[in-house]
């Protein structure tokens, strides 16, 4: 039998191990919970960075035709006008000689062109094939009697992008080819013109500003002719407003201005 010595020194020795073990649980509950917040956490990372990661590949391709059709529909613009002023010896400018008319419909899409002779007479009209998904097929261009003259075919990659575009008379026979080439984000970097026989004709390189907007473009000819670098300037609604066309020495040769009629 245990005196009450011994019962008070067992009594004692129980509450310390119960203490003890009721800490111990307490520490393995806390780290199990610690444990699967962690797990939260890190699966909630996860799946933030496959988000942003899905989002920045959404965003870093796009199709600049597609792009640039949205831009004419949101802003509503029905026709712009291509006007060039000539720089003269002293570099001044005298009157502009209209280039082109380019003619939209209310949802973008390039309807027709009208490109215009140094004297202002009309010289030639464009007008542009569909399918239903809204990629261009065809270019026809006609003259003033509206005899069909020129037809371009236009070919894609799997992207969308328009790779090449085949220049045929009204007999189908190939005269001329173009090809674009693009980086991955779907900026055009470069296109080539070339003849029939795949001679090389002339060359066009673009660059870009940090908000994706074409700025500078470099014409190379390889049949003779002389070499340009054009600099673009756009308004604050991103419409491309001004060229500047500056020979292989850095002068200045004429300025292309851009004339823009709304919809009501």
């Amino acid at each position: 039998m245990f005196n009450s010595f011994s019962i008070r020194i067992v009594t004692t020795i129980y509450y310390k191990l119960m203490n003890v073990v009721q800490k111990f649980i307490a520490i393995a509950i806390v780290l199990y919970f610690w444990g699967c917040s962690a797990s939260v956490n890190e699966t909630v990372k996860e799946k933030e960075v496959v988000k942003s990661s899905e989002v920045k590949s959404e965003i870093e391709f796009r199709n600049p035709e597609t792009e640039e059709r949205l831009h004419i529909k949101e802003n509503q613009i029905k026709s712009i006008d291509k006007l060039e002023f000539q720089f003269d010896a002293d570099g001044n400018t005298g009157s502009p000689l209209k280039l082109a008319t380019l003619t939209y419909d209310e949802n973008g899409f390039l309807s027709e062109t009208i490109n215009y002779n140094s004297d202002g007479s009309e010289e030639n009209l464009f007008a542009y094939e569909y399918d239903s998904s809204g990629t261009r097929l065809s270019s026809k261009r006609y003259d003033l009697q509206n005899r069909l003259q020129k037809i371009f075919l236009y070919e894609y990659d799997k992207r969308g992008l328009k790779v090449r575009v085949n220049r045929t008379n009204v007999s189908g026979q190939i005269e001329k080819y173009y090809k674009y080439e693009y980086d991955k984000t779907g900026k055009l970097l470069k296109e080539s013109w070339f003849n029939s026989d795949g001679s090389k004709e002339f060359e066009i390189e673009y660059s870009y500003n940090s908000s994706g907007q074409k700025i500078e473009a470099n014409s190379f000819s390889f049949i003779g002719g002389d070499d340009y670098r054009y600099q673009l300037r756009y308004d604050v609604k991103g419409n491309l407003v001004e060229e500047i066309k500056q020979d292989d020495n850095g002068e200045k040769i004429s300025v292309i201005q851009y004339i823009y009629k709304y919809y009501d």
